[in-house]
C-alpha cells in the first residue's frame, strides 16, 4: 500500500505528460472508446462498453482514499439527481490492494445506488485508456465515442458543461 501511495504522489508531482493536468482535453476526432471487460463488484455482472450504449457514461478512475475524488462525486451526485439519471457512472478503483468490501462501503457512502463499481486490480483499464492520473474522468457518449478526458476536480458547473450537450 505504501509503495502504491508513493507511486501516486510521484505521478502527480512528476507527470510524464507535457500537457498540464488541469487542462480539459477534448477528443475532436471523436475516437471510439476501446472495448473493455470488468466485473461489477456489487452486481456480479460483466461490464463492457456495450453495457452502456444508449446513455452517456462517465468513468472515474479512483481509490477509496482519494479526497478530491470524494468532493467530485458529491457534485456529480447533485447533477445526476437534477437530470434524473440520464447518464451512467462507472467508478473504477485502481489500487489492487483495496478490499472489495471497502470499495462497496465507499460506494454506499459517496455514490448513487444505481452507479456501477469495478476494481481494475490488474491495471488493464488504466493501460487501455492510458490513465496517468488519479481522479481521471473519461466521458463517453451514448454511441461509445470518447468526448472528454478530464483531470480537474469536478464541480457542478464543470459537470453540467460537459454532460448537458450529451444528454439533451
Amino acid at each position: 500500500m505504501l509503495i502504491f501511495l508513493i507511486f501516486i504522489i510521484l505521478v502527480i508531482v512528476f507527470p510524464s505528460s507535457n500537457k498540464p493536468p488541469s487542462s480539459l482535453q477534448t477528443y475532436t476526432s471523436y475516437q471510439s472508446a476501446p472495448d473493455f471487460s470488468l466485473k461489477c463488484l456489487e452486481r456480479g455482472i460483466t461490464l463492457t462498453k456495450a453495457t452502456f450504449y444508449g446513455k452517456p457514461l462517465i468513468m472515474i478512475f479512483t481509490t477509496t482514499y482519494c479526497t478530491p475524488c470524494i468532493a467530485g462525486l458529491q457534485e456529480l451526485a447533485k447533477y445526476y439527481m437534477q437530470v434524473k439519471g440520464k447518464f451512467n457512472v462507472l467508478l473504477i478503483f485502481i489500487d489492487p490492494n483495496e478490499k472489495d468490501s471497502d470499495i462497496i462501503d465507499y460506494k454506499k457512502k459517496y455514490a448513487q445506488e444505481d452507479w456501477f463499481v469495478a476494481k481494475d486490480g490488474d491495471q488493464q483499464m488504466v493501460k487501455l485508456y492510458n490513465v496517468k492520473y488519479l481522479d481521471t474522468k473519461i466521458i463517453i457518449d451514448k454511441n461509445g465515442i470518447i468526448r472528454y478526458i478530464d483531470l480537474q476536480i469536478l464541480t457542478f458547473d464543470r459537470i453540467k458543461s460537459m454532460l448537458d450537450p450529451l444528454i439533451s
